[in-house]
This record gives structure tokens, sequence and C-alpha cells, in this order.
């Protein structure tokens, strides 16, 4: 944990701002239904930017997907 730690906190705020408002204006689903490779997706009960809810929906758009 301590290097992730480390980079946020030497990193740039108004890049790592940046960063966050692009992540959440981002919705990749439309393209992940033509995948045709194992895919896992890892979901957290306590991830506020990825819902596992949003996890589910879109490993259900890649045929074999699976959710851990």
């Amino acid at each position: 944990v301590l290097p992730w730690r480390r980079m946020l906190e030497l990193g740039d705020v108004a890049g790592y701002l940046g960063t966050c408002h692009a992540l959440a204006k981002a919705d990749l689903r439309q393209g992940v239904g033509g995948l045709r490779m194992p895919v896992q997706f890892l979901a957290g009960s306590e991830d506020q930017s990825t819902p596992v809810a949003l996890v589910q929906e879109t490993s259900a758009m890649i045929l074999g997907a699976r959710v851990t």
C-alpha cells in the first residue's frame, strides 16, 4: 500500500482531480460487447467510483466474463 500512498501524496492535486473528472464521465460499456477473450472483473463493495452493480451490468455484456 505504501508505494501507492506515496504516489498520491506526491502527485499533482490538479492532475489527480482532472483524472477523477475524466473517469467520472467515462462510459466504455458500448464497446465491450465485442470482446472475445477471457475477462475477469474485480468489484468492491466500498468502491464508490465503480459500484458493484455497474461492474455486474458491464460483465453481462461480455460472453463468459466473470465477476469477483
